[in-house]
Protein backbone atom coordinates (compact mmCIF):
# COMPACT_ATOMS: atom_id res chain seq x y z
CA UNK A 1 0.00 0.00 0.00
CA UNK A 2 1.50 3.33 -1.03
CA UNK A 3 1.32 5.79 1.87
CA UNK A 4 4.35 8.03 1.34
CA UNK A 5 2.14 10.86 0.07
CA UNK A 6 -0.64 10.43 2.64
CA UNK A 7 1.12 9.96 5.96
CA UNK A 8 4.39 11.06 7.46
CA UNK A 9 5.07 9.34 10.83
CA UNK A 10 4.47 10.56 14.42
CA UNK A 11 6.50 12.69 16.89
CA UNK A 12 6.08 14.45 20.32
CA UNK A 13 6.62 17.73 22.36
CA UNK A 14 4.99 19.60 25.36
CA UNK A 15 1.20 20.06 25.77
CA UNK A 16 0.38 23.75 25.18
CA UNK A 17 -2.50 25.74 23.70
CA UNK A 18 -1.36 29.12 22.47
CA UNK A 19 -4.40 31.21 21.59
CA UNK A 20 -2.51 32.77 18.68
CA UNK A 21 -4.67 35.30 16.84
CA UNK A 22 -4.98 35.27 13.06
CA UNK A 23 -6.98 37.53 10.80
CA UNK A 24 -9.67 37.94 13.45
CA UNK A 25 -9.60 34.23 14.36
CA UNK A 26 -8.40 32.96 17.71
CA UNK A 27 -8.26 29.58 19.41
CA UNK A 28 -10.57 29.67 22.40
CA UNK A 29 -8.91 28.74 25.67
CA UNK A 30 -9.86 25.23 26.78
CA UNK A 31 -11.69 24.54 23.51
CA UNK A 32 -9.51 21.62 22.45
CA UNK A 33 -11.31 18.27 22.44
CA UNK A 34 -10.09 14.75 21.67
CA UNK A 35 -12.74 12.83 19.71
CA UNK A 36 -11.17 9.38 19.25
CA UNK A 37 -9.09 6.99 21.35
CA UNK A 38 -8.19 4.44 18.67
CA UNK A 39 -5.95 5.13 15.65
CA UNK A 40 -7.99 7.48 13.44
CA UNK A 41 -7.30 10.16 10.83
CA UNK A 42 -8.47 12.16 7.78
CA UNK A 43 -11.54 13.84 9.31
CA UNK A 44 -14.09 15.36 6.92
CA UNK A 45 -17.17 17.33 8.02
CA UNK A 46 -20.63 16.67 6.65
CA UNK A 47 -22.14 19.75 4.93
CA UNK A 48 -24.50 20.40 7.85
CA UNK A 49 -21.69 20.06 10.39
CA UNK A 50 -23.53 17.32 12.29
CA UNK A 51 -21.19 14.44 11.41
CA UNK A 52 -17.48 13.82 10.84
CA UNK A 53 -16.30 11.06 8.51
CA UNK A 54 -12.88 9.53 9.16
CA UNK A 55 -10.89 6.34 8.77
CA UNK A 56 -9.55 4.04 11.48
CA UNK A 57 -7.82 0.68 11.82
CA UNK A 58 -9.63 -0.16 15.07
CA UNK A 59 -10.86 -3.45 13.58
CA UNK A 60 -7.51 -4.45 12.09
CA UNK A 61 -8.18 -2.99 8.64
CA UNK A 62 -8.53 0.67 7.73
CA UNK A 63 -12.25 1.37 7.32
CA UNK A 64 -14.49 4.43 6.94
CA UNK A 65 -16.51 5.60 9.95
CA UNK A 66 -18.73 8.52 10.87
CA UNK A 67 -19.28 10.10 14.28
CA UNK A 68 -20.90 13.08 15.92
CA UNK A 69 -18.70 16.22 16.30
CA UNK A 70 -18.28 15.40 20.00
CA UNK A 71 -16.87 11.93 19.25
CA UNK A 72 -20.03 9.97 20.13
CA UNK A 73 -22.22 7.83 17.89
CA UNK A 74 -19.43 6.12 15.92
CA UNK A 75 -20.77 4.06 13.00
CA UNK A 76 -18.66 1.86 10.72
CA UNK A 77 -19.54 2.29 7.03
CA UNK A 78 -17.12 -0.01 5.18
CA UNK A 79 -16.17 -3.60 6.02
CA UNK A 80 -13.75 -4.77 3.37
CA UNK A 81 -10.29 -6.39 3.67
CA UNK A 82 -7.58 -3.89 2.79
CA UNK A 83 -7.58 -0.15 3.26
CA UNK A 84 -10.51 2.26 2.91
CA UNK A 85 -9.67 5.87 3.73
CA UNK A 86 -9.80 9.57 2.71
CA UNK A 87 -13.59 10.06 2.99
CA UNK A 88 -15.18 13.17 1.42
CA UNK A 89 -18.84 14.16 1.83
CA UNK A 90 -20.82 15.33 -1.18
CA UNK A 91 -22.24 18.89 -0.87
CA UNK A 92 -25.76 17.51 -0.42
CA UNK A 93 -24.59 15.15 2.35
CA UNK A 94 -26.05 12.08 0.61
CA UNK A 95 -22.83 10.44 -0.61
CA UNK A 96 -19.23 9.90 0.49
CA UNK A 97 -16.32 9.49 -1.90
CA UNK A 98 -13.35 7.54 -0.56
CA UNK A 99 -10.24 5.58 -1.48
CA UNK A 100 -9.83 1.82 -1.35
CA UNK A 101 -7.16 -0.69 -2.37
CA UNK A 102 -9.60 -3.60 -2.19
CA UNK A 103 -8.74 -4.56 -5.78
CA UNK A 104 -4.98 -4.23 -5.31
CA UNK A 105 -4.28 -0.54 -5.94
CA UNK A 106 -5.75 2.75 -4.75
CA UNK A 107 -8.94 3.72 -6.56
CA UNK A 108 -11.72 6.25 -5.95
CA UNK A 109 -15.05 4.83 -4.82
CA UNK A 110 -18.45 6.30 -4.03
CA UNK A 111 -21.10 5.17 -1.55
CA UNK A 112 -24.26 6.46 0.06
CA UNK A 113 -23.73 8.25 3.37
CA UNK A 114 -24.97 5.13 5.19
CA UNK A 115 -22.34 2.92 3.50
CA UNK A 116 -24.67 1.34 0.95
CA UNK A 117 -24.50 1.21 -2.84
CA UNK A 118 -20.70 1.23 -3.22
CA UNK A 119 -19.46 2.05 -6.73
CA UNK A 120 -15.94 2.15 -8.15
CA UNK A 121 -15.23 5.37 -10.07
CA UNK A 122 -11.62 4.95 -11.26
CA UNK A 123 -9.78 2.00 -12.72
CA UNK A 124 -6.08 2.49 -13.29
CA UNK A 125 -2.92 0.68 -12.05
CA UNK A 126 -1.60 3.95 -10.60
CA UNK A 127 -2.62 5.54 -7.28
CA UNK A 128 -5.91 7.49 -7.48
CA UNK A 129 -6.25 9.34 -4.16
CA UNK A 130 -7.58 12.39 -2.27
CA UNK A 131 -11.09 12.83 -3.73
CA UNK A 132 -12.77 16.21 -3.16
CA UNK A 133 -16.16 17.40 -4.40
CA UNK A 134 -16.89 20.46 -6.48
CA UNK A 135 -19.21 22.92 -4.69
CA UNK A 136 -22.09 22.01 -7.03
CA UNK A 137 -21.61 18.27 -6.47
CA UNK A 138 -21.18 17.55 -10.16
CA UNK A 139 -17.49 16.63 -10.21
CA UNK A 140 -14.70 15.22 -8.07
CA UNK A 141 -11.09 16.29 -7.91
CA UNK A 142 -8.55 13.54 -7.32
CA UNK A 143 -4.79 13.10 -7.45
CA UNK A 144 -3.26 10.34 -9.53
CA UNK A 145 0.16 8.83 -10.17
CA UNK A 146 -0.94 7.49 -13.58
CA UNK A 147 1.66 9.68 -15.33
CA UNK A 148 4.57 8.17 -13.34
CA UNK A 149 7.03 6.01 -15.26
CA UNK A 150 7.15 3.55 -12.34
CA UNK A 151 3.66 3.02 -10.94
CA UNK A 152 4.96 0.86 -8.08
CA UNK A 153 7.21 3.68 -6.86
CA UNK A 154 5.51 6.81 -8.24
CA UNK A 155 7.34 10.12 -8.50
CA UNK A 156 4.51 12.05 -10.12
CA UNK A 157 1.04 12.90 -8.86
CA UNK A 158 -1.11 15.17 -11.01
CA UNK A 159 -4.52 16.70 -10.30
CA UNK A 160 -7.53 15.43 -12.27
CA UNK A 161 -11.27 15.92 -12.15
CA UNK A 162 -14.11 13.66 -13.21
CA UNK A 163 -17.87 13.56 -13.16
CA UNK A 164 -19.47 12.05 -10.08
CA UNK A 165 -20.14 8.84 -12.04
CA UNK A 166 -16.45 8.43 -12.95
CA UNK A 167 -16.72 9.60 -16.56
CA UNK A 168 -15.33 12.74 -18.17
CA UNK A 169 -11.84 12.57 -16.64
CA UNK A 170 -9.87 15.78 -17.20
CA UNK A 171 -6.25 16.43 -16.31
CA UNK A 172 -5.72 19.79 -14.55
CA UNK A 173 -2.00 20.01 -13.64
CA UNK A 174 0.75 19.19 -16.13
CA UNK A 175 3.95 20.26 -14.41
CA UNK A 176 5.11 16.86 -13.17
CA UNK A 177 6.23 16.18 -9.61
CA UNK A 178 3.93 15.74 -6.63
CA UNK A 179 0.60 17.60 -6.57
CA UNK A 180 -1.74 16.31 -3.84
CA UNK A 181 -4.57 17.23 -1.45
CA UNK A 182 -6.26 19.36 -4.08
CA UNK A 183 -9.66 20.90 -3.34
CA UNK A 184 -11.94 23.48 -4.93
CA UNK A 185 -12.59 26.80 -3.20
CA UNK A 186 -16.17 27.26 -1.94
CA UNK A 187 -17.06 29.27 -5.06
CA UNK A 188 -15.42 26.71 -7.37
CA UNK A 189 -13.12 29.28 -8.99
CA UNK A 190 -9.85 28.21 -7.37
CA UNK A 191 -8.01 25.05 -6.35
CA UNK A 192 -5.73 24.77 -3.31
CA UNK A 193 -3.18 21.97 -3.24
CA UNK A 194 0.12 20.81 -1.84
CA UNK A 195 2.92 20.87 -4.40
CA UNK A 196 6.52 19.71 -4.09
CA UNK A 197 8.91 22.18 -5.71
CA UNK A 198 12.66 22.01 -6.19
CA UNK A 199 12.61 18.27 -5.69
CA UNK A 200 11.80 18.21 -1.98
CA UNK A 201 10.20 21.45 -0.75
CA UNK A 202 6.48 21.03 -0.02
CA UNK A 203 4.46 24.23 -0.47
CA UNK A 204 0.80 25.31 -0.50
CA UNK A 205 -0.39 26.63 -3.85
CA UNK A 206 -3.62 28.17 -5.11
CA UNK A 207 -4.47 28.17 -8.82
CA UNK A 208 -7.41 28.78 -11.09
CA UNK A 209 -9.83 25.87 -11.42
CA UNK A 210 -8.43 25.05 -14.87
CA UNK A 211 -4.88 24.76 -13.44
CA UNK A 212 -3.66 28.12 -14.72
CA UNK A 213 -1.94 30.91 -12.76
CA UNK A 214 -0.53 28.90 -9.82
CA UNK A 215 0.50 31.02 -6.82
CA UNK A 216 2.77 29.79 -4.02
CA UNK A 217 1.18 30.87 -0.72
CA UNK A 218 3.83 29.66 1.71
CA UNK A 219 7.19 30.30 -0.02
CA UNK A 220 9.42 28.87 2.69
CA UNK A 221 11.80 26.02 3.38
CA UNK A 222 9.22 24.50 5.71
CA UNK A 223 7.25 21.37 4.87
CA UNK A 224 3.76 22.78 4.29
CA UNK A 225 0.91 20.42 3.45
CA UNK A 226 -2.71 19.28 3.87
CA UNK A 227 -4.46 22.53 2.80
CA UNK A 228 -8.17 23.09 3.50
CA UNK A 229 -10.33 26.11 2.58
CA UNK A 230 -12.22 28.20 5.10
CA UNK A 231 -16.01 28.21 4.41
CA UNK A 232 -15.85 31.81 3.18
CA UNK A 233 -12.94 31.07 0.82
CA UNK A 234 -10.77 33.83 2.31
CA UNK A 235 -8.25 31.60 4.09
CA UNK A 236 -6.49 28.26 3.84
CA UNK A 237 -5.64 26.19 6.91
CA UNK A 238 -2.72 23.77 6.64
CA UNK A 239 0.01 22.00 8.62
CA UNK A 240 3.65 23.09 8.71
CA UNK A 241 6.92 22.30 10.47
CA UNK A 242 7.58 26.08 10.37
CA UNK A 243 11.11 25.71 8.95
CA UNK A 244 12.34 24.83 12.45
CA UNK A 245 14.73 21.82 12.55
CA UNK A 246 13.11 19.03 14.52
CA UNK A 247 9.82 20.93 14.87
CA UNK A 248 6.64 18.94 14.75
CA UNK A 249 3.82 19.93 12.42
CA UNK A 250 1.51 22.61 13.76
CA UNK A 251 -1.74 24.03 12.38
CA UNK A 252 -1.29 27.29 10.46
CA UNK A 253 -3.50 29.58 8.41
CA UNK A 254 -2.86 31.98 5.55
CA UNK A 255 -4.93 34.35 3.45
CA UNK A 256 -5.89 32.98 0.04
CA UNK A 257 -3.56 35.56 -1.54
CA UNK A 258 -0.57 34.37 0.54
CA UNK A 259 -0.52 37.21 3.10
CA UNK A 260 -0.86 36.96 6.87
CA UNK A 261 0.61 33.49 7.40
CA UNK A 262 0.59 32.56 11.10
CA UNK A 263 0.51 29.59 13.43
CA UNK A 264 -2.92 28.92 14.90
CA UNK A 265 -2.72 25.71 16.96
CA UNK A 266 0.40 24.61 18.86
CA UNK A 267 -0.07 21.36 20.73
CA UNK A 268 2.05 18.40 21.69
CA UNK A 269 2.56 15.94 18.85
CA UNK A 270 2.38 16.07 15.08
CA UNK A 271 -0.73 17.98 13.94
CA UNK A 272 -1.88 17.35 10.37
CA UNK A 273 -4.88 17.14 8.00
CA UNK A 274 -6.86 20.15 9.34
CA UNK A 275 -10.44 20.66 8.14
CA UNK A 276 -12.71 23.63 8.82
CA UNK A 277 -16.28 23.00 9.96
CA UNK A 278 -18.98 24.31 7.57
CA UNK A 279 -19.82 27.20 9.90
CA UNK A 280 -16.16 28.15 10.38
CA UNK A 281 -16.30 27.80 14.18
CA UNK A 282 -14.16 24.65 14.54
CA UNK A 283 -11.17 22.96 12.96
CA UNK A 284 -10.73 19.20 13.12
CA UNK A 285 -7.26 17.74 12.73
CA UNK A 286 -5.20 14.61 13.36
CA UNK A 287 -2.64 14.44 16.16
CA UNK A 288 0.09 11.78 16.07
CA UNK A 289 1.83 11.20 19.39
CA UNK A 290 3.73 8.28 20.94
CA UNK A 291 2.63 5.89 18.21
CA UNK A 292 -1.06 6.80 18.44
CA UNK A 293 -3.08 8.84 15.98
CA UNK A 294 -6.34 10.52 16.93
CA UNK A 295 -8.76 13.19 15.80
CA UNK A 296 -9.14 16.43 17.74
CA UNK A 297 -11.35 19.48 17.30
CA UNK A 298 -10.43 23.00 18.34
CA UNK A 299 -12.90 25.88 18.52
CA UNK A 300 -11.98 29.17 16.87
CA UNK A 301 -13.62 32.57 17.04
Amino acid sequence: MTRNVRQLGALAAALLLTGTSFLGAQVQAGAYKKLTNISSSESNWSPDGKKIAFYSDRTGDYEIYVMNPDGTGVVQLTKTPGTDDMPAWSPDGKRIAFISDRTGDNEVYLMNADGSNVKRLTEHPGDDIHPKWSPDGQRLLFNSSRESKDLKDPDTYEVYSMKADGTGVQRITREGGVNTYASWSPDGKKIALRKVVGGSNSEIFVMNADGSAPVNLTKSSAFDGWPSWSPDGRRVVFASDLSVPGEQYKICVVNADGTGLQKLVDREGRLTVPAWSPDGSRIAFTRSLDGSRDIFVVEVK
